[in-house]
């Protein structure tokens, strides 16, 4: 199997649709502003690295549920995440 970013975000649409949690991370509100969806999980990059990330709250930041690692990690990883969450 190839550990592609696409293969990560299908985990991660199944785990926000499991979850009930909305698929995108932000959306905009009444005003055209934008708003983070709270509970929304999503990817995170940085240097080439990977990591899972989740929305805490509106406009309150997020948390880390996965550190950074290689694709093939986050991949691996998110996969024992959903199995025990």
């Amino acid at each position: 199997m190839k550990y592609t970013l696409n293969a990560i975000q299908e985990k991660l649409d199944t785990l926000n649709t499991r979850n009930g949690t909305p698929l995108e991370t932000y959306s905009r509100n009444a005003n055209g502003e934008y708003i983070s969806n709270a509970g929304n999980y999503h990817i995170g990059r940085a240097y080439g690295s990977t990591k899972i990330q989740q929305i805490c709250g509106n406009g309150s930041g997020v948390k880390e549920v996965i550190a950074f690692g290689t694709k093939r990690e986050v991949y691996l990883k998110l996969c024992k995440y959903m199995l025990t969450n």
